[in-house]
């Protein structure tokens, strides 16, 4: 039986023979991707990293739409990526402090996502309704990796950082006042 589908294959126009292979590959990477594997490593079971992995998923459409030339492709494809491998990385840290510095950097490569987000709508690369769905799952994000921090650190000190908060369209942090 085997045989004779290879031989089938092989009759088929190269272009019907790659389509069938394509569809053959797709069918694996979807039942691959459908299993529910249980995690391997500690860092999975985080849902800060499942909610990280979802934005470079939906970072993924943004890139789509900005030139590839641009720098701000670049930045914001290594930002996005740098959220998960860093707290994939600090996951794995011995110590708090160790732990705490690559969550800090996952912090800093949030907020960068959301300022190269900012600079595409003020490029017309994206317009400002496409960009709040990614910049809600940051703020979601960034809120989840303090709390991380706070958890790991009950004594650290945040100064006058409260998190971001959504005010309209627009982020702010907890002190700014109306008319400053």
């Amino acid at each position: 039986m085997l045989r004779k589908r290879q031989l089938t294959l092989l009759r088929q126009s190269p272009t019907r023979r790659l389509r069938s292979t394509l569809f053959f590959l797709l069918f694996i990477f979807f039942l691959l991707s459908t299993s529910t594997m249980p995690p391997l490593f500690d860092h999975e079971k985080l849902e800060v990293y499942q909610r990280a992995l979802e934005f470079c998923a939906e970072a993924t459409g943004l890139l789509d739409q900005l030139p590839k030339s641009s720098s701000l492709w670049s930045q914001l494809d290594r930002a996005s990526i740098s959220i998960p491998l860093n707290i994939a990385e600090g996951n794995g840290k011995c110590s708090v402090k160790d732990r705490c510095r690559f969550f800090d950097i996952a912090c800093g490569s949030t907020l960068e996502c959301a300022a190269a987000i900012d600079i595409a709508v003020a490029r017309n690369f994206i317009d400002s309704k496409s960009s709040m769905k990614p910049k809600r799952m940051l703020a979601e994000i960034m809120r989840m990796l303090v709390g991380l921090i706070k958890a790991n650190d009950p004594e650290r000190d945040f100064g006058r950082f409260r998190g971001v908060q959504e005010e309209g369209e627009f982020y702010r942090t907890g002190n700014d006042q109306d008319g400053e």
